[in-house]
């Protein structure tokens, strides 16, 4: 799939969510409508300081109750941000495992790994489902573009849908 069509059924995803996106973008909130939609816990995390080398800057893990997502908390805030829209935007897409369970153990003590369904971390970007995700999560994090004037004319209206491509076209205030 090239990156338009991926770019359209990712804004056409979210057009079918059943969930409030902040805008602006606000990681507690959205988790908490997630959460809500989903019908179960969803706990949003800092990874713990002192991981070893090679561990992803995001991850999320999903047990039979619950969504555990870490995020590195050292970056700046608008990394972190994007972290935690790609881990939601994993849970958004019903993504499938891709890490060692047994890892979770490490990130809370909380976590009982032998109640781990799937865990999934952020590592690169070369597999389809790290593309969906980021596409997914890019579109959770870009304001909505503001209200425009009425256009007329078909020229007039697909230079304004050309202009405004790479937004939301409607997105739900909070």
């Amino acid at each position: 799939m090239d990156l338009k069509r991926l770019r359209e059924a990712s804004r056409k995803r979210l057009e079918r969510l059943d969930i409030v996106i902040p805008d602006p973008f606000d990681a507690q909130l959205l988790c908490e409508n997630i959460s809500r939609s989903r019908g179960r816990e969803l706990r949003l995390l800092p990874l713990p300081e002192g991981m070893p080398a090679g561990m992803p800057c995001g991850m999320w893990a999903a047990t039979e109750t619950a969504d555990w997502v870490w995020y590195d908390a050292s970056t700046s805030p608008a990394h972190q941000r994007q972290i935690v829209a790609h881990e939601l935007a994993h849970i958004l897409c019903d993504h499938s495992a891709g890490m060692d369970a047994l890892m979770a153990g490490q990130l809370s003590p909380d976590l009982d790994p032998s109640t781990i369904r799937r865990i999934i971390g952020r590592t690169s970007y070369n597999d389809f489902q790290e593309l969906e995700a980021e596409t997914l999560a890019t579109l959770l994090t870009i304001p909505a573009p503001p209200p425009g004037p009425e256009l007329s004319g078909r020229v007039l209206s697909r230079l304004h849908a050309d202009l405004t491509q790479p937004a939301r076209r409607s997105r739900r205030r909070s």
